[in-house]
């Protein structure tokens, strides 16, 4: 028995049988239909779709034979592995090649075989797609042969699909996994933002209650004590204090704000009355800083859904702000301005402005810029760089936009544009 060569791409042919992962699969439908065709088509009682391995042929789809496997020393479909044309045997009883081979001189005593090679796109053959007889026959004509080579690629095709759909069952098995994951990962840091949120508005009111008692205190020392040192003690006592119960307010909003866990109730609110009791709120502030403050919010109601309480927040955060970096002289003007469904809260400021690469920083938490006076010198001031960042967060609440435009030494103009309703 003669036993054929092994193709000089071996290796290669076998790592691309062993990708496929066809090899003891479970019987396929498709498969079993294109055998079925091929035994018709060539009018044989077997037909076979082989696949060469190292030590056997394997048999994924078969008709007329009980086998899954044999020997690969046996296999016909091993001679075709080494030849670009189809394998064709007409009596194999009287060919050199297989006249000792098993399958010939025992059951199931082949005799007539054609086989055609199942070639991947890159060009190694797995095995082939063939039809079998028990007797000697004539070749087939080219129409049976060009149908034998169509089928042979549907089976191909069939088998790159095949590896093709586990590749894309894996990818989303992956994307399940990666999103259940996610989805752990995402409760987990909800879990941490309200474990965090929780704390600080423990440690919010705790610090709040001695803080007022500090802050009440020092203005009743201050407004009775007749000694000036005193007073002067008591009053720095007031203003540190304030400043603190400043810091722990816009750290407990912020952190609300990041773990979604901010009190929000929108109902409809008329933005001028809200408007006006900002500009009260911070009037006194203004004058203690010689800034003048400018109102243009008169007309009739202004109607938007949402929050009065933050709405207020948002406007108080930047009145402060403009005011704070306003020099003694300048001015900070707060407008409604509306166009069609759109009403616009603008907060216009003669003060330093700031550089157009420090506003983003602005914009980002405790992102605190420090301006410099006239003379060069930089000047800190008061604050906990949460001002801005707690005015986006709550713009964003509100489904509002937000828009910064600022000039070193020409001022800044933050613009909050909302919805009207009704």
């Amino acid at each position: 028995m003669h036993v054929a060569a092994e193709p000089l791409n071996e290796a290669y042919r076998l790592q691309a049988l062993l990708d496929f992962d066809i090899l003891d699969t479970p019987p396929e439908a498709v498969f079993d239909r294109l055998v079925r065709i091929a035994a018709a088509v060539l009018d044989t009682p077997i037909a076979i779709i082989t696949l060469i391995d190292g030590s056997r042929q394997w048999f994924k789809a078969r008709q007329g034979i009980d086998a899954s496997e044999t020997p690969r020393e046996w296999a016909f479909c091993s001679h075709a592995l080494v030849q670009t044309e189809p394998l064709l045997v007409l009596d194999a009883a009287t060919d050199p090649r297989f006249a000792a081979n098993p399958l010939v001189t025992e059951d199931p005593s082949f005799r007539f075989y054609c086989g055609t090679q199942l070639n991947t796109a890159s060009g190694e053959t797995l095995g082939t797609l063939c039809v079998i007889d028990r007797i000697p026959r004539p070749a087939p004509d080219p129409a049976q042969m060009q149908v034998l080579r169509d089928l042979a690629d549907l089976v191909m095709e069939e088998i790159e699909l095949r590896r093709l759909g586990r590749e894309a069952r894996a990818q989303v098995e992956t994307a399940h996994a990666v999103t259940a994951k996610v989805q752990v990962a995402h409760a987990a840091l909800k879990r941490a933002f309200k474990d965090k949120s929780d704390f600080l508005s423990s440690l919010s009111h705790e610090l709040r209650s001695p803080l007022n008692a500090v802050i009440g205190l020092s203005e009743m020392i201050a407004s009775d004590a007749a000694d000036e040192t005193l007073r002067g003690y008591a009053e720095v006592i007031n203003a540190s204090g304030n400043h603190m119960l400043s810091l722990v307010t816009d750290i407990l909003e912020y952190s609300r704000l990041e773990a979604g866990a901010s009190p929000f109730h929108p109902e409809p609110t008329d933005l001028r009355k809200v408007a006006e009791e900002a500009g009260r709120m911070v009037a006194v502030f203004a004058r203690t800083r010689g800034v003048k403050l400018v109102q243009d919010i008169a007309g009739p109601a202004l109607s938007v859904m949402g929050d009065a309480v933050q709405l207020k927040q948002i406007l108080l955060n930047l009145l402060t702000n403009a005011i704070k970096f306003t020099p003694d002289g300048g001015s900070v003007t707060l407008t409604l301005e509306t166009a069609g469904p759109r009403v616009t809260m603008r907060v216009r400021d003669t003060g330093i402005g700031i550089a157009e690469p420090d506003i983003a920083r602005a914009l980002t938490r405790f992102g605190q810029v420090v301006p410099q006076d006239g003379a060069g010198r930089k000047s800190l001031r008061e604050g906990t760089g949460l001002g801005l960042p707690i005015v986006v967060g709550l713009v964003a609440q509100h489904g509002g936009s937000f828009d910064i435009a600022s000039t070193p030494g020409d001022g800044t103009c933050v613009s909050i544009g909302l919805d009207v309703v009704g």
